[in-house]
């Protein structure tokens, strides 16, 4: 009795009578099975730095060293018992960066950018502000961006600090303006996104009114969506306490932005009050949560310091900041 098919299996009879063909039966010559394409690889998403995921409850330990390095870090943490994770570099960036330097750091830089010359003194028409707007150093900027996206760890990146001075060619020297100096900061962070570089916290680091032309701060801010982290350099020098020398500043910061502060520079001169000065330090940073770290400047003079702000320079004021680090609730490894 002839077997009967419906329609469907007629059609899966002959396509299985084909593949058997193509496989090497009756009258076909075998060919080789179709070559699949591999999956297609995505790129790893970028890294996206935030504050709160660098910034906790208590304020973070830097440093600026002569030398960054796991020894120099442990020499600290032998010391004070307590470890940086902040660690302060400066980068000309006429000069540009060399391609190791964020790599030989032993915890998270925070990479202060100079658009200068070294050397060459304050005053430098060729890369005063409104040369930098042209765009003359648009090519060293982009490299310096590509070179910390490829880093893919956060950096904060400290980028023409103390604006308000009259030290560098940046600040207010020449032709320079404050509105200038606003642009200027855009113009640069425009680049680093551009290029990609979402691992940077932008750190905007005024120098307080001491030495300064006193103009007011608010007139250097770019605003809160061009910034991060306010930094600010002060130093004790001849004061008797950290409120003293970084009170007045914290107060105009506060009047214009309720950014976290990160002192981006800091410690005391050798002065009758430096001793009295660094143990009352960790009690002001307890009084002053809107302080998330701070980086003291441990270089002698001739090594990138103007004095000798360090903590440890006499046996006493180690002490005195080792308490300081106690009473401030410090975070440190």
């Amino acid at each position: 009795m002839a077997r009967r098919y419906s329609l469907p299996a007629l059609i899966v009879l002959a396509v299985l009578a084909g593949c058997s063909t193509l496989a090497g039966g009756s009258g076909g010559s075998a060919r080789p099975a179709p070559v699949q394409s591999p999956p297609a690889t995505t790129a790893s998403p970028p890294v996206r730095a935030t504050v709160d995921g660098l910034f906790g409850e208590h304020p973070l330990f830097g440093v600026a060293v002569p030398q960054s390095d796991d020894a120099a870090l442990d020499r600290i943490k032998q010391a004070t018992m307590c470890r940086p994770v902040l660690v302060e570099v400066f980068v000309s960036v006429v000069d540009s960066m060399a391609n190791n330097t964020l790599e030989r750091l032993p915890v998270t830089p925070v990479l202060t950018l100079e658009p200068w010359l070294p050397g060459r003194g304050e005053v430098q028409p060729e890369v005063d502000l409104e040369t930098t707007l042209g765009g003359a150093l648009d090519d060293k900027y982009r490299a310096i961006a590509r070179q910390i996206a490829g880093y893919r760890r956060p950096v904060l990146v400290r980028l023409a600090h103390e604006m308000n001075g009259h030290w560098y060619p940046w600040a207010m020297v020449g032709k320079n303006t404050p509105a200038q100096y606003v642009e200027m900061w855009k113009h640069v962070v425009s680049l680093f996104q551009q290029e990609g570089a979402t691992n940077v916290l932008w750190v905007w680091s005024p120098n307080i009114p001491r030495g300064t032309d006193n103009l007011p701060l608010r007139s250097f801010y770019p605003g809160d969506e061009w910034v991060d982290i306010v930094g600010l350099t002060g130093y004790g020098v001849r004061e008797k306490t950290p409120d003293d020398t970084l009170g007045a500043a914290l107060r105009q910061i506060h009047n214009f932005t309720q950014k976290r502060i990160l002192l981006s520079e800091t410690g005391a001169a050798p002065d009758v009050y430096k001793t009295q000065w660094v143990a009352a330090f960790g009690r002001w940073l307890v009084r002053n949560p809107s302080v998330a770290g701070f980086i003291w400047f441990e270089k002698m003079p001739g090594s990138g310091a103007k004095a000798d702000w360090r903590f440890d320079d006499t046996p006493a004021r180690l002490a005195a900041f080792q308490t300081s680090l106690q009473e401030g609730k410090v975070s440190c490894t």
